[in-house]
């Protein structure tokens, strides 16, 4: 059996949500982690957001540029592939 991570999620409504966590990368100049998560259970969609740290807790940031979508997506297909060009 596989072992997984999960992260908990507060919606805008405080209601904590579970999800297994995918995959967590660092930016290129380790200013950042991104983690790509996912509902428990579910294939898709999975979800890309930024890190960092406000009022001591970890914030998620949603809003990520298009290269730093690209660099994610690119990642993921590593992962997925194991290396190897999709």
């Amino acid at each position: 059996m596989e072992d997984k991570d999960y992260i908990y999620i507060y919606d805008n409504n405080g209601k904590k949500n579970k999800m297994e966590l995918v995959l967590a990368m660092n930016s290129l100049d380790g200013m950042f982690q991104y983690i790509v998560y996912k509902e428990v259970n579910k294939a898709l969609p999975l979800y890309m957001a930024k890190t960092s740290i406000k009022n001591g807790l970890l914030d998620l940031d949603t809003n990520l540029t298009e290269e730093e979508k690209q660099l994610i997506e690119n990642t993921l297909k590593k992962k997925i592939t194991g290396g190897n060009n999709v």
